[in-house]
Formats: structure tokens, sequence, C-alpha cells
């Protein structure tokens, strides 16, 4: 399996429930409507039961996606043994272009904190941890 990280926001009312798919970026990758889910009206079985669903249509969306995506890297990996060392390749309904990076450069950090541990620790600074959201289907 791939590793996207994607997001989604709930928005569960009386009348309708809301919910979006986005991407790292925030870039909205899919929308779900379904019905409300306010358990002071439809009782908690009912409104866990509109949740479950939805949950079930974002699976669904999440392994589409992924499905799609193996699908765009196989056929850009076709159209980059196709163009060999072209930089680019001009089609009816647009153009692709692949070119080399330039060079950069990057600093060897765990050679320098072997070389100079005591200059590597005044400059340590501390990173909280972030949150994931994984979705995990198949568990009741």
């Amino acid at each position: 399996m791939a590793n996207h990280a994607y997001s989604i926001g709930v928005d569960g009312g009386g009348t309708k429930t809301d919910l979006i798919l986005v991407d790292a970026g925030g870039t909205v990758i899919a929308r779900h409507t379904a019905p409300g889910c306010n358990p002071s009206q439809l009782g908690s079985d009912q409104a866990a039961a509109v949740v479950r669903e939805a949950f079930a249509e974002l699976v669904a969306i999440r392994d589409e996606l992924e499905t799609r995506g193996k699908e765009a890297e196989q056929l850009k990996q076709s159209l980059q043994q196709a163009m060999g060392d072209a930089a680019r390749a001009v089609f009816a309904t647009g153009e692709v272009t692949y070119k080399r990076a330039q060079d950069g450069t990057s600093l060897d950090t765990k050679r320098l904190a072997l070389d100079h541990p005591d200059l590597v620790a005044r400059y340590i600074v501390p990173k909280p941890g972030s949150r994931r959201f994984l979705i995990s289907a198949g568990a009741d």
C-alpha cells in the first residue's frame, strides 16, 4: 500500500453529514454527503450506522485513489522510457517534460554528530510529534 497522507473532515448534523477527503496539501480529493447523524434525533445506533456507512465510502474512495495512483505511475514510467533522453514530448492534448533536476548538496548530520557531538548538542531543537489519521479497513 502506498503511503499517502489523507485527512477527512466531518460535519455531522441533524439533516445531513458532509465529509471531505483532502490530501496533505489541503486539496479536496472527494466529497460525500450522507444522511444526518445526530444521535438525539436518530438514536445512537442509527447515528453510528450513518457514520459507519460514510466511513465505508471513504475506504472505497481511498482504495480507488490508490489503484488509480498505481496506474498513473505505470503510465508515467512508460512515457519516461519512451522519451529516452528527450526532455519534452508534445501531444494534441498537452505535453510532458522530463528533465533532470540540478544536483544539490546536503549536510551529513550523522558524521557531524560523530565528529563534533558538542557542537550538534548546542543546536538541537525539539520538534513535537505529529498526529496521523490512518484508515484500517476490516476491523469490527
